[in-house]
């Protein structure tokens, strides 16, 4: 059996990265970023619960590593096929823009862009958008 240490970087075609809840302080944003700092692919799929909009219609945590995973996950889509994933990424962010908005509304706070607010904050999101 092969022996990981914690220094080795691991490689393989494919990672599926599922249930990773951000928005929820039960999130392990740290713990994934360290894992694709050790891992190298060719495909990354996200699927299911990557922002768990559920939990943020109660209360809505979203620290420093939140926004570290999903600028590692644009950083990502640039390296692939940019034009697919950042289609993706822009549709995606738009349908969750709505649903922070339908709770922010419900808690009678004004709306807020998202994308307004990745672009001040990200030339190279900016980019891939």
């Amino acid at each position: 059996m092969l022996e990981i240490k914690p220094k080795d970087v691991l490689t393989c075609r494919s990672v599926w990265i599922s249930d990773v809840h951000l928005g929820s302080k039960y999130c392990k944003a740290k713990q994934l970023l360290q894992f694709l700092d050790r891992i190298e692919f060719e495909q990354l799929y996200l699927v299911g619960d990557i922002v768990d909009l559920l939990a943020m219609q109660k209360r809505v945590h979203w620290p420093p590593a939140h926004n570290n995973v999903i600028s590692r996950f644009m950083k990502l889509a640039r390296r692939k096929n940019s034009r697919v994933i950042g289609d993706f990424a822009y549709t995606f962010m738009m349908w969750t823009n709505t649903k922070i908005d339908q709770i922010r509304d419900q808690f009678g706070l004004p709306y807020r862009s998202l994308a307004k607010w990745v672009k001040r904050n990200s030339k190279k999101a900016e980019e891939a958008i």
